[in-house]
């Protein structure tokens, strides 16, 4: 279950890498003014990694704590029933704390590490190209 969560995450983590990258398309001219009044590449990065890592513990917190209520509502009440061939009548679920936890670590380093590639895009801008292609 592991890894199935962690391809999901994985698929997940790129809309975060289309997004920031999206986002810096857009704020060309904008990055471009800062770079020319003298903001160093290094804090423009660091302003879109933390957009990206922002976007992450947000979906990583809701996903968590949805997923925690629909595992003890199903555990509450049993809705999903199995065939009769098998020992219990309904879905047997057991949530596993450890296992929690390193879910949502490789989510947020998985996070982190898809919004690096955007960030470091918008790092490198040319500030007089990004200026001639603004609004």
């Amino acid at each position: 279950m592991f890894i199935i969560l962690l391809f999901v995450i994985a698929v997940a983590s790129l809309n975060i890498t289309i997004l920031l990258t999206m986002s810096v398309n857009e704020k060309k001219p904008y990055i471009g003014m800062l770079l020319t009044l003298g903001m160093t590449p290094q804090r423009i990065m660091k302003i879109f990694t933390i957009h990206g890592l922002r976007i992450g513990f947000l979906g990583t917190g809701l996903g968590t704590a949805f997923g925690l209520f629909l595992c003890y509502f199903l555990k509450t009440f049993p809705v999903i029933k199995i065939p009769d061939v098998y020992y219990d009548q309904s879905l047997p679920i057991k949530i596993n704390p450890t296992w929690v936890f390193w879910v949502v670590l490789s989510t947020l380093l998985i996070t982190f590490l898809s919004s690096l590639l955007p960030a470091k895009k918008a790092s490198q801008l040319n500030p007089i190209e990004a200026l001639r292609t603004g609004h």
